[in-house]
């Protein structure tokens, strides 16, 4: 009986960790009495407000008026910021009634979105790690960089079933739509601000539908390619040790064991969500 008692113990206590983990914490948005300038800054927003996400890799702020969602991001990890730019961030906000990734933007694009739509440089850029090196490559990284503030994408689903599938869209055209994105950004750091309406109308067809002490669920999250577009479309599972590199294009050992999990962590893919209460 002891015995047993000893094992179910540990059991117990490990549901109980595991579904204090589940719940996913609330963060309160900041009330402004005023709308806050879009400039990639946080000179104007209200003095009151919270830092939502304090020992993660990336400040950020969350406010709102009667009808925008503000939100500000300060990326303070230079790993999550490369990745960033090389495969772009996408921002989810999602109403408490909708799908999860229902409406998100995808800002910065990244470099590799933009490769896609010139014929083979996308496969060049995974599959070739000298290639960005090339001279004529080279400068066409550095016009994608010089431009990343002017590039925005936008995703849009009414069902499960619909891809998560963004589509490009200029930035004028969301500022015809109330949506406004601001990015500064140095070397090492860099800041991304956005207005968002919070209900939809025929003006502003790009909404997220919330109404006032209403939570939203939020997404940041950074999505690399898949794995077998990295390896190939006809990679074996079995012999994907003989056959793999790793993210910097070194080949891996016979006796190095693969871990996808570990792998997917390697190149890059990032994901945190967080429900935030709108103000009244």
């Amino acid at each position: 009986m002891l015995k047993s008692l000893n094992w179910t113990f540990p059991i117990i206590l490990i549901l109980i960790l595991s579904t204090g983990c589940a719940r996913m914490k609330v963060l309160n948005s900041t009330r402004t009495v005023s709308p806050i300038e879009v400039d990639g800054n946080t000179n104007d927003w209200p003095t009151d407000r919270i830092q939502l996400n304090t020992q993660g890799e990336y400040d950020l702020y969350v406010s709102n008026d009667d009808e925008f969602l503000y939100v500000f991001i300060g990326l303070k990890n230079n790993q999550l910021y490369q990745n960033i730019q090389r495969y772009g961030l996408t921002l989810f906000f999602d109403s408490d009634k909708d799908l999860r990734r229902a409406f998100g933007i995808v800002y910065p694009t990244g470099i590799l979105n933009v490769l896609s739509d010139i014929p083979g440089a996308r496969k060049e850029y995974l599959e070739n790690p000298g290639w960005s090196n090339m001279p004529e490559n080279k400068r066409l990284i550095e016009s994608i960089e010089e431009s990343m503030d002017e590039r925005v994408m936008i995703i849009q689903r009414v069902n499960k079933r619909d891809p998560v599938l963004p589509v490009p869209i200029s930035t004028e055209a969301l500022k015809a739509q109330s949506v406004e994105l601001s990015m500064d950004r140095t070397a090492s750091v860099m800041y991304i601000e956005m207005k968002i309406p919070l209900v939809s109308t025929r003006a502003r067809q790009f909404a997220i539908d919330a109404a006032p002490n209403s939570d939203i669920y939020f997404g940041f999250e950074v999505i690399p390619p898949s794995l077998e577009e990295i390896m190939g479309d006809d990679y074996r599972a079995d012999d994907i040790t003989q056959n793999a590199r790793d993210p910097y294009g070194n080949r891996l050992q016979n006796n190095q064991q693969f871990n996808p999990a570990m792998y997917s962590q390697l190149r890059g893919e990032y994901s945190r969500w967080n429900r935030i209460r709108i103000s009244k």
